[in-house]
């Protein structure tokens, strides 16, 4: 039978309706990455890790079949709807403005100071320290923080930010890690330590209108990808060389480390959080997106400070794939959050995000 015009229509329907079931398959199957750990099966972590890409490409699908044909639009409608839910974790409309009172925090992951160098910088500790002062926090979380820097010292940047005077320092590391400012009482301090990485968590228990709060500042296993392994996926998209597919596989099985790594740091860090006798706060750098299982496990039953009060898109990482909300501020119930904003200075491969949050007997 020749190929006319109308075969040739309804043949190109049908691979546009095959390809957009199998994007809607592939959207279902990441919203399963909250939920199993990658310890047991891993392949559900890189789908949720590509969510934002999955579901942009769904909503293209739905656009297409408005035009052409409405009722297939459903197939892509359905696979959004069932997971309706995780969208809100990296878009929000509407904000609630902060106060004038409250406590404010702020998390940042400050890369070492070293900007888009490979030394730090006393031009970006500079930087840093004028954002931090101009913000008034009365919370700083940083991660990755140099603090054995010849030319700067943690201390020093601390008399810089006229409204702290506190400080813990993460006293198991010899070159840098976590670093908690704050201008409140602090009672007792901590760190969580993980085997076989130089990621941390360090925690402060804080005396707050003479009530104890504890403020957890989180850096969980780093991918460690290297500039030209970045570079390598990139190149994907000009050549099919089978070198460049290895060199991916080494890529995939870096990834594929890092997410068994997380969800086992990200376990032992629920676990501490249940059994603190204190309402908890915990900023930091996850190095994992919403849609993901250590997030989940961390999330708890803890509120997040970007769904409840933040506004726009949440990406936090300013690197190659600026989609990825990665750093965080979670609270307990008591709390309220307003104001919540993902500061723009490039400064790092980081965004800042800070908050205020009230406790919701002072309102």
């Amino acid at each position: 039978m020749p190929l006319t015009l109308f075969n040739l229509r309804r043949l190109f329907k049908n691979i546009f309706i095959l390809i957009n079931i199998l994007v809607a398959v592939c959207l279902l199957f990441s919203y399963t990455a909250v939920f199993i750990n990658p310890a047991k099966f891993w392949i559900p972590a890189f789908f949720g890790l590509v969510y934002p890409y999955i579901v942009l490409v769904n909503i293209l699908f739905v656009l297409y079949w408005f035009v052409f044909n409405a009722k297939y639009s459903l197939i892509s409608i359905l696979a959004i709807l069932v997971g309706f839910g995780f969208l809100g974790n990296y878009v929000q409309f509407e904000g609630e403005k902060a106060p004038k009172e409250g406590i404010r925090v702020c998390s940042y992951n400050v890369k070492y100071f070293v900007a888009d160098g490979v030394s730090p910088k006393m031009a970006t500790v500079e930087k840093v320290v004028q954002y931090l002062e101009d913000g008034k926090f009365d919370i700083i979380c940083l991660q990755e923080a140099n603090i054995t820097s010849q030319s700067f010292r943690m201390d020093a940047i601390k008399t810089k930010l006229g409204n702290i005077n506190r400080m813990q320092v993460v006293r198991s590391s010899r070159t840098g890690g976590p670093v908690t400012y704050t201008r409140y009482p602090v009672a007792g301090t901590g760190e969580i330590q993980y085997e076989n990485t130089g990621n941390m968590i360090v925690f402060a228990d804080l005396i707050i209108h003479k009530d104890t709060f504890r403020i957890y500042n989180c850096h969980l296993q780093s991918n460690r990808l290297k500039p030209h392994e970045l570079n390598t996926i990139d190149s994907l998209r000009y050549t099919n060389k089978p070198k460049n597919y290895d060199k991916v596989k080494k890529v995939g099985s870096k990834l594929k480390q890092a997410f068994i790594k997380r969800a086992e740091q990200a376990r032992i860090l629920d676990g501490h959080i249940r059994n603190c006798p204190y309402p908890v706060i915990v900023c930091g750098d996850f190095n994992d997106t919403p849609v993901s299982y250590s997030y989940r496990k961390v999330r708890g039953d803890l509120k997040d400070a970007f769904v409840e009060s933040g506004h726009g898109i949440g990406n936090t990482y300013n690197g190659r794939l600026p989609s990825f909300r990665i750093d965080y501020i979670l609270h307990n119930p008591v709390f309220e959050s307003y104001g919540f904003e993902t500061g723009r200075e490039k400064l790092s491969d980081h965004f800042p995000v800070h908050c205020v949050l009230t406790l919701k007997n002072n309102q």
